[in-house]
């Protein structure tokens, strides 16, 4: 479902895109986990980890991995239960929108982890690792602009007022 787009923390998902040279401009806030995974191992070896940066990385990755298909098997239900929803005809929207709230609170909630994870990795990098991770974001950020890519993600909402959206009510003129 790519409404969850944008939830992965930028330096997550980005930096792991960064490190393999056959990756396509990736506007940041558009990265996901899956794009991260499928860059795991290029990753690892375009860094020269240590044996216990081998470690730390094994046991982030592996973390990452559950999170990834627990992720994947709650949409699956998800969706699967929407499309149930939504075939009553007494469906009642806002209910249904609250599975999604739901949704979205456990991807921001598994977001923060992930970034949390993967900055343990950094933190355990050498300078020069760092200095590499930096070079190749940097590099990532300028070839997004290059292609002109826009991110896919929604601009930032604004701060609700409290009132309905689209005007009163029926039969109500819209506000001007």
């Amino acid at each position: 479902m790519k409404t969850f787009q944008g939830l992965i923390a930028c330096f997550t998902v980005a930096l792991a895109m960064l490190l393999s040279s056959s990756v396509h401009a990736i506007p940041v806030m558009d990265a996901e986990l899956d794009d991260f995974m499928a860059q795991a191992a290029d990753v690892k070896n375009s860094l020269s980890l240590s044996p216990n940066q081998q470690h730390l990385w094994s046991q982030v990755e592996a973390k990452m991995r559950a999170i990834a298909e627990a992720r994947r098997r709650r949409r699956a239900k998800l969706q699967t239960d929407m499309k149930k929803g939504l075939s009553d005809p007494r469906a009642e929207l806002r209910d249904l929108a609250k599975t999604l709230d739901a949704e979205y609170d456990q991807s921001y909630q598994e977001n923060k982890q992930l970034r949390e994870l993967f900055l343990g990795v950094n933190d355990a990098l050498d300078d020069n690792q760092r200095q590499k991770i930096l070079i190749l974001l940097a590099d990532q950020l300028q070839r997004v602009e290059d292609t002109g890519s826009e991110s896919k993600c929604e601009q930032p909402k604004a701060p609700s007022t409290g009132r309905p959206r689209g005007g009163a009510g029926p039969g109500t003129p819209p506000q001007q």
